[in-house]
Protein backbone atom coordinates (compact mmCIF):
# COMPACT_ATOMS: atom_id res chain seq x y z
CA UNK A 1 0.00 0.00 0.00
CA UNK A 2 3.04 2.37 0.15
CA UNK A 3 4.00 4.90 2.81
CA UNK A 4 1.83 7.26 4.74
CA UNK A 5 1.19 10.88 4.00
CA UNK A 6 1.20 13.62 6.28
CA UNK A 7 0.55 16.78 6.57
CA UNK A 8 -0.20 19.38 9.50
CA UNK A 9 -1.93 22.87 9.88
CA UNK A 10 -2.62 24.96 12.70
CA UNK A 11 -6.46 26.09 12.72
CA UNK A 12 -7.46 29.61 14.34
CA UNK A 13 -11.74 29.44 14.89
CA UNK A 14 -13.57 32.85 15.89
CA UNK A 15 -15.70 31.51 19.12
CA UNK A 16 -19.62 32.93 18.99
CA UNK A 17 -18.19 34.92 22.21
CA UNK A 18 -14.92 34.56 24.63
CA UNK A 19 -14.66 32.32 27.36
CA UNK A 20 -12.77 33.20 30.63
CA UNK A 21 -11.45 30.82 33.37
CA UNK A 22 -8.84 31.95 36.10
CA UNK A 23 -5.74 30.76 32.86
CA UNK A 24 -7.02 32.29 29.98
CA UNK A 25 -9.37 34.44 28.31
CA UNK A 26 -9.73 32.88 24.92
CA UNK A 27 -12.09 34.10 21.62
CA UNK A 28 -10.51 31.86 19.18
CA UNK A 29 -9.71 28.02 19.30
CA UNK A 30 -6.46 27.14 19.05
CA UNK A 31 -5.93 23.61 17.50
CA UNK A 32 -3.12 21.75 15.98
CA UNK A 33 -4.28 19.35 12.66
CA UNK A 34 -2.90 16.46 11.62
CA UNK A 35 -4.36 14.75 7.40
CA UNK A 36 -3.24 11.32 7.05
CA UNK A 37 -3.48 9.39 3.57
CA UNK A 38 -3.34 6.12 3.61
CA UNK A 39 -4.64 3.53 0.66
CA UNK A 40 -6.56 5.98 -0.98
CA UNK A 41 -8.41 7.35 2.39
CA UNK A 42 -8.42 10.36 4.42
CA UNK A 43 -7.60 10.57 8.25
CA UNK A 44 -7.98 13.79 10.38
CA UNK A 45 -6.86 14.06 13.49
CA UNK A 46 -6.87 17.03 16.05
CA UNK A 47 -4.92 18.11 19.76
CA UNK A 48 -5.42 21.30 21.01
CA UNK A 49 -2.19 22.28 22.73
CA UNK A 50 -2.51 24.61 26.14
CA UNK A 51 0.84 26.14 27.69
CA UNK A 52 -1.08 26.10 30.62
CA UNK A 53 -1.91 22.76 30.65
CA UNK A 54 0.42 20.41 28.87
CA UNK A 55 3.35 22.91 28.33
CA UNK A 56 3.09 22.98 24.51
CA UNK A 57 2.90 25.64 22.07
CA UNK A 58 1.97 25.53 17.95
CA UNK A 59 5.05 25.75 17.47
CA UNK A 60 6.40 22.75 19.83
CA UNK A 61 3.30 20.78 17.70
CA UNK A 62 5.04 21.42 14.62
CA UNK A 63 8.79 20.98 15.47
CA UNK A 64 7.23 17.33 16.66
CA UNK A 65 5.24 16.64 13.83
CA UNK A 66 8.57 17.57 11.65
CA UNK A 67 10.98 14.95 13.44
CA UNK A 68 8.40 12.77 13.44
CA UNK A 69 6.35 12.39 10.06
CA UNK A 70 9.30 10.81 8.27
CA UNK A 71 9.60 7.43 10.61
CA UNK A 72 5.70 7.61 10.90
CA UNK A 73 5.50 7.53 7.18
CA UNK A 74 8.02 4.73 7.09
CA UNK A 75 7.31 2.53 10.30
CA UNK A 76 3.61 3.08 11.42
CA UNK A 77 1.03 0.82 8.87
CA UNK A 78 -1.41 -0.71 11.06
CA UNK A 79 -2.94 -0.58 14.29
CA UNK A 80 -0.19 -2.73 15.81
CA UNK A 81 2.76 -0.66 14.00
CA UNK A 82 0.90 2.12 15.72
CA UNK A 83 0.51 0.73 19.50
CA UNK A 84 4.61 -0.40 18.87
CA UNK A 85 5.68 3.36 17.51
CA UNK A 86 3.83 4.97 20.65
CA UNK A 87 5.62 2.52 23.33
CA UNK A 88 8.96 3.22 21.09
CA UNK A 89 9.00 7.07 21.25
CA UNK A 90 6.82 7.13 25.15
CA UNK A 91 8.94 9.65 26.59
CA UNK A 92 8.73 12.65 23.22
CA UNK A 93 4.84 11.74 23.41
CA UNK A 94 4.47 12.04 26.81
CA UNK A 95 6.25 15.62 26.61
CA UNK A 96 4.69 16.26 23.51
CA UNK A 97 0.68 14.89 24.06
CA UNK A 98 -0.98 17.04 21.63
CA UNK A 99 0.71 16.87 18.94
CA UNK A 100 0.85 13.11 19.28
CA UNK A 101 -2.65 13.15 19.47
CA UNK A 102 -3.28 14.91 16.09
CA UNK A 103 -1.30 12.01 14.68
CA UNK A 104 -2.62 9.50 16.71
CA UNK A 105 -6.60 10.07 15.67
CA UNK A 106 -6.00 11.15 11.89
CA UNK A 107 -3.85 7.22 11.69
CA UNK A 108 -6.54 5.54 13.35
CA UNK A 109 -9.36 7.24 11.09
CA UNK A 110 -7.71 6.50 7.93
CA UNK A 111 -6.81 2.74 8.92
CA UNK A 112 -10.69 2.24 9.87
CA UNK A 113 -11.81 4.19 6.90
CA UNK A 114 -9.62 1.89 4.32
CA UNK A 115 -10.84 -1.41 6.13
CA UNK A 116 -14.59 0.16 6.26
CA UNK A 117 -14.80 0.46 9.75
CA UNK A 118 -15.50 2.11 12.69
CA UNK A 119 -12.48 3.28 15.02
CA UNK A 120 -14.51 1.55 17.85
CA UNK A 121 -14.45 -1.80 15.99
CA UNK A 122 -10.60 -1.38 15.26
CA UNK A 123 -9.70 -0.86 18.48
CA UNK A 124 -12.01 -4.51 19.29
CA UNK A 125 -14.69 -1.93 21.26
CA UNK A 126 -18.19 -1.94 21.17
CA UNK A 127 -20.33 0.12 18.74
CA UNK A 128 -21.28 3.83 19.95
CA UNK A 129 -24.52 3.19 21.48
CA UNK A 130 -25.39 7.27 21.71
CA UNK A 131 -26.43 7.55 25.08
CA UNK A 132 -23.95 10.19 25.86
CA UNK A 133 -24.91 13.29 28.27
CA UNK A 134 -22.77 16.62 28.58
CA UNK A 135 -22.80 18.88 31.25
CA UNK A 136 -22.68 22.70 30.68
CA UNK A 137 -19.75 24.47 31.54
CA UNK A 138 -19.61 28.09 32.53
CA UNK A 139 -16.62 30.45 32.42
CA UNK A 140 -16.10 33.97 34.18
CA UNK A 141 -18.64 36.75 32.76
CA UNK A 142 -20.04 39.76 33.44
CA UNK A 143 -23.49 39.75 35.46
CA UNK A 144 -25.65 39.98 32.08
CA UNK A 145 -23.40 37.93 30.04
CA UNK A 146 -23.16 34.99 32.35
CA UNK A 147 -27.11 35.47 32.84
CA UNK A 148 -27.32 35.16 28.85
CA UNK A 149 -25.29 32.15 28.52
CA UNK A 150 -27.12 30.53 31.59
CA UNK A 151 -30.32 31.20 30.30
CA UNK A 152 -29.25 29.34 26.63
CA UNK A 153 -28.21 26.52 28.71
CA UNK A 154 -31.77 26.46 30.84
CA UNK A 155 -33.97 26.82 28.04
CA UNK A 156 -32.13 23.10 26.66
CA UNK A 157 -32.96 21.83 30.04
CA UNK A 158 -29.13 20.77 30.71
CA UNK A 159 -29.27 19.70 34.12
CA UNK A 160 -25.36 20.27 35.76
CA UNK A 161 -22.98 22.43 35.50
CA UNK A 162 -18.85 22.69 35.79
CA UNK A 163 -18.84 26.99 36.82
CA UNK A 164 -15.57 28.34 36.86
CA UNK A 165 -14.01 30.16 39.67
CA UNK A 166 -12.02 33.39 39.88
CA UNK A 167 -10.52 35.60 42.42
CA UNK A 168 -13.66 37.41 43.03
CA UNK A 169 -15.72 35.45 45.99
CA UNK A 170 -18.79 37.67 45.59
CA UNK A 171 -19.39 37.91 41.76
CA UNK A 172 -18.26 33.66 42.08
CA UNK A 173 -21.42 32.93 44.76
CA UNK A 174 -23.71 35.39 42.78
CA UNK A 175 -23.16 33.09 39.69
CA UNK A 176 -23.34 29.67 41.72
CA UNK A 177 -26.64 31.39 42.89
CA UNK A 178 -27.84 32.09 39.76
CA UNK A 179 -27.73 28.63 38.50
CA UNK A 180 -29.17 27.61 41.99
CA UNK A 181 -31.99 29.61 41.31
CA UNK A 182 -32.35 28.78 37.43
CA UNK A 183 -31.69 24.98 37.40
CA UNK A 184 -33.38 23.97 40.66
CA UNK A 185 -31.69 20.62 42.07
CA UNK A 186 -28.41 20.98 39.17
CA UNK A 187 -25.57 19.32 40.43
CA UNK A 188 -23.16 21.45 40.18
CA UNK A 189 -19.17 21.45 40.38
CA UNK A 190 -16.68 23.94 40.37
CA UNK A 191 -13.40 24.75 38.66
CA UNK A 192 -10.68 26.84 40.39
CA UNK A 193 -7.91 26.75 37.93
CA UNK A 194 -5.03 26.65 40.46
CA UNK A 195 -6.70 29.91 41.74
CA UNK A 196 -5.03 29.29 45.73
CA UNK A 197 -1.93 29.38 46.94
CA UNK A 198 -2.13 27.20 49.93
CA UNK A 199 -3.92 24.52 51.11
CA UNK A 200 -5.40 26.87 53.86
CA UNK A 201 -6.49 29.49 51.77
CA UNK A 202 -8.42 26.68 48.83
CA UNK A 203 -10.34 25.10 52.44
CA UNK A 204 -11.36 28.97 53.98
CA UNK A 205 -12.71 29.20 50.31
CA UNK A 206 -14.80 26.10 49.74
CA UNK A 207 -16.00 25.61 53.12
CA UNK A 208 -18.82 28.45 52.81
CA UNK A 209 -20.07 26.80 49.22
CA UNK A 210 -19.41 23.05 50.11
CA UNK A 211 -23.30 22.37 50.53
CA UNK A 212 -23.76 23.90 47.10
CA UNK A 213 -21.28 21.70 45.08
CA UNK A 214 -20.04 18.26 44.78
CA UNK A 215 -16.68 18.78 43.52
CA UNK A 216 -14.13 20.96 43.02
CA UNK A 217 -11.46 20.71 40.26
CA UNK A 218 -7.60 21.60 40.59
CA UNK A 219 -8.12 24.08 43.56
CA UNK A 220 -4.08 24.80 44.02
CA UNK A 221 -1.57 26.56 41.98
CA UNK A 222 1.23 23.71 42.80
CA UNK A 223 -1.25 20.82 43.22
CA UNK A 224 0.21 17.61 45.12
CA UNK A 225 -1.32 14.35 46.32
CA UNK A 226 -1.28 15.01 50.19
CA UNK A 227 -2.56 18.74 49.90
CA UNK A 228 -5.30 17.70 47.35
CA UNK A 229 -6.07 14.99 50.07
CA UNK A 230 -6.58 17.18 53.13
CA UNK A 231 -8.68 19.60 50.90
CA UNK A 232 -11.13 16.58 49.75
CA UNK A 233 -11.27 15.47 53.97
CA UNK A 234 -11.62 18.99 54.98
CA UNK A 235 -14.29 19.71 52.90
CA UNK A 236 -15.84 16.50 51.61
CA UNK A 237 -16.03 17.31 48.19
CA UNK A 238 -14.14 15.54 45.87
CA UNK A 239 -10.98 16.75 44.48
CA UNK A 240 -11.00 16.83 40.55
CA UNK A 241 -7.33 15.77 38.91
CA UNK A 242 -6.84 17.91 35.49
CA UNK A 243 -3.47 19.80 35.58
CA UNK A 244 -2.20 17.56 38.34
CA UNK A 245 -2.26 14.33 35.62
CA UNK A 246 -1.29 13.96 32.58
CA UNK A 247 -0.41 10.54 32.08
CA UNK A 248 -0.76 7.00 33.32
CA UNK A 249 2.65 7.71 35.84
CA UNK A 250 0.80 10.91 37.37
CA UNK A 251 -2.15 9.17 37.90
CA UNK A 252 -1.35 5.87 39.80
CA UNK A 253 -0.29 7.94 43.01
CA UNK A 254 -3.68 8.65 42.37
CA UNK A 255 -5.63 5.70 42.37
CA UNK A 256 -5.59 4.68 45.85
CA UNK A 257 -7.86 7.36 46.47
CA UNK A 258 -10.89 6.90 44.99
CA UNK A 259 -12.95 8.20 47.43
CA UNK A 260 -11.30 11.29 47.31
CA UNK A 261 -10.76 12.23 43.46
CA UNK A 262 -11.73 12.07 40.28
CA UNK A 263 -10.21 11.98 37.76
CA UNK A 264 -10.59 14.29 34.23
CA UNK A 265 -9.21 12.69 31.36
CA UNK A 266 -9.30 14.89 28.27
CA UNK A 267 -7.76 13.05 25.35
CA UNK A 268 -5.62 15.69 23.74
CA UNK A 269 -4.11 16.57 27.44
CA UNK A 270 -3.84 12.49 27.15
CA UNK A 271 -2.05 11.61 24.12
CA UNK A 272 -4.91 10.21 22.28
CA UNK A 273 -7.19 7.53 22.58
CA UNK A 274 -5.30 4.85 23.20
CA UNK A 275 -3.37 6.45 26.32
CA UNK A 276 -7.04 7.54 27.47
CA UNK A 277 -8.21 4.28 27.06
CA UNK A 278 -5.00 2.56 28.76
CA UNK A 279 -5.73 5.35 32.00
CA UNK A 280 -9.56 4.83 31.39
CA UNK A 281 -8.82 1.13 32.47
CA UNK A 282 -6.64 1.80 35.37
CA UNK A 283 -9.24 4.20 36.44
CA UNK A 284 -11.99 1.62 36.13
CA UNK A 285 -10.10 -1.30 37.87
CA UNK A 286 -9.40 0.86 41.05
CA UNK A 287 -12.31 2.57 41.44
CA UNK A 288 -11.65 5.96 40.65
CA UNK A 289 -14.26 8.14 38.96
CA UNK A 290 -13.82 10.02 36.05
CA UNK A 291 -14.86 13.19 34.03
CA UNK A 292 -14.35 12.71 30.22
CA UNK A 293 -13.49 16.30 29.55
CA UNK A 294 -12.79 18.84 26.54
CA UNK A 295 -10.57 21.46 25.48
CA UNK A 296 -12.04 24.64 24.94
CA UNK A 297 -12.42 25.44 21.44
CA UNK A 298 -12.12 21.48 20.37
CA UNK A 299 -13.82 20.61 17.21
CA UNK A 300 -15.88 17.72 16.35
CA UNK A 301 -13.14 15.53 15.93
CA UNK A 302 -12.41 15.65 19.89
CA UNK A 303 -15.53 15.29 20.67
CA UNK A 304 -15.95 12.29 18.92
CA UNK A 305 -12.97 10.84 19.60
CA UNK A 306 -14.12 10.80 23.20
CA UNK A 307 -16.82 8.82 22.96
CA UNK A 308 -15.57 5.13 23.25
CA UNK A 309 -13.52 6.13 26.25
CA UNK A 310 -16.69 7.71 27.51
CA UNK A 311 -18.77 4.45 26.73
CA UNK A 312 -16.14 2.34 27.89
CA UNK A 313 -16.26 3.73 31.66
CA UNK A 314 -19.67 3.13 31.81
CA UNK A 315 -20.98 3.87 35.52
CA UNK A 316 -16.94 5.34 35.91
CA UNK A 317 -18.14 7.96 34.05
CA UNK A 318 -19.35 10.85 36.65
CA UNK A 319 -19.65 13.43 33.80
CA UNK A 320 -19.13 14.75 30.24
CA UNK A 321 -17.70 17.97 28.90
CA UNK A 322 -17.48 19.33 25.49
CA UNK A 323 -19.97 18.65 22.32
CA UNK A 324 -20.16 22.62 22.42
CA UNK A 325 -19.62 22.57 18.59
CA UNK A 326 -21.90 25.61 17.21
CA UNK A 327 -22.96 26.75 20.61
CA UNK A 328 -19.21 27.76 21.36
CA UNK A 329 -17.76 28.20 17.43
CA UNK A 330 -18.48 30.37 14.46
CA UNK A 331 -17.51 27.14 12.47
CA UNK A 332 -16.63 23.43 12.60
CA UNK A 333 -14.59 21.16 10.75
CA UNK A 334 -17.47 18.49 9.56
CA UNK A 335 -20.63 19.45 7.88
CA UNK A 336 -22.92 18.38 10.73
CA UNK A 337 -21.28 19.79 14.14
CA UNK A 338 -21.49 17.20 17.06
CA UNK A 339 -23.00 18.81 19.62
CA UNK A 340 -25.05 18.52 22.80
CA UNK A 341 -28.92 19.39 22.55
CA UNK A 342 -32.01 18.90 24.44
CA UNK A 343 -31.00 17.67 28.36
CA UNK A 344 -27.36 17.71 27.12
CA UNK A 345 -27.55 14.81 25.38
CA UNK A 346 -25.57 13.88 21.76
CA UNK A 347 -27.35 12.64 18.64
CA UNK A 348 -25.19 11.38 16.27
CA UNK A 349 -24.66 13.76 12.93
CA UNK A 350 -27.47 12.91 10.14
CA UNK A 351 -24.50 11.74 8.08
CA UNK A 352 -22.83 9.68 10.28
CA UNK A 353 -21.76 6.99 8.34
CA UNK A 354 -20.25 4.67 10.55
CA UNK A 355 -16.65 4.20 8.67
CA UNK A 356 -13.44 5.48 11.11
CA UNK A 357 -14.36 8.46 13.20
CA UNK A 358 -17.61 8.75 10.46
CA UNK A 359 -17.19 12.60 10.08
CA UNK A 360 -17.32 14.51 6.56
CA UNK A 361 -14.56 16.95 7.22
CA UNK A 362 -15.57 20.25 5.25
CA UNK A 363 -12.96 23.12 5.92
CA UNK A 364 -14.81 25.55 3.38
CA UNK A 365 -15.86 28.59 4.46
CA UNK A 366 -12.57 28.43 7.21
CA UNK A 367 -9.50 31.32 6.99
CA UNK A 368 -6.76 29.59 4.77
CA UNK A 369 -5.08 26.75 7.19
CA UNK A 370 -1.60 28.47 8.27
CA UNK A 371 0.31 24.93 6.89
CA UNK A 372 3.17 23.66 9.18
Amino acid sequence: MGHLKLKCWSLAIPFQSKFTHNQKARSVSSTFWVQVEWAGHTGFGEGCPRPYVTGETLAQCQGFFERHEGSVSREIHDLPSLQDYRIAHAEDVSLNPSAWCAIELALLDAFARASEISVETLLGLPALNWTFQYSGVLGVDSPNTFAQKLQAHVALEVPDYKLKWSEDASANCDRLAHIQSSVPGALIRIDANNLWGSVDDSIRALLPIANAIWAVEEPLAQPALTDALKIANETGLRVILDEAVLNENDLIPYLDFPEAFIFNLRVSKCGGVLSGLEMARSCRKSGLPVVVGAQVGETSILTRAALPIAQFLGAACRAQEGAYGLHLLQRDVVSHSMQFGRGGRLLPPPIFHGFGWGLDCNLNGLDEPRAC
